[in-house]
């Protein structure tokens, strides 16, 4: 079946706002040295990103948002060994 389910649609949905997330903190994050042409890249792919999510959102009628990460979080999905 050709068609993307809810499921898929959240899944994408979140890959792409964690995608955004972190090439926005790289895009602003000075110590990184990009080329002119990188940081042109990095843009493009940003812009590109953007909006694909808003496109995706609008064709599933929801937009997810992630709660930020916090240290510690991934506790709440591993499991504890004895």
């Amino acid at each position: 079946m050709n068609v993307i389910t809810p499921e898929e649609a959240l899944i994408i949905q979140m890959a792409l706002t964690t995608f955004i997330e972190d090439m926005d903190a790289a895009s602003k994050n000075i110590n990184f040295p990009f080329t002119p042409e990188a940081r042109k890249d990095q843009k493009d792919m940003l812009s590109c990103a953007k909006s694909a999510l808003g496109k995706i959102a609008l064709a599933s009628g929801k937009l997810i948002k992630l709660d930020p990460y916090q240290e510690g979080d991934e506790s709440e999905f591993l499991t504890k060994q004895s």
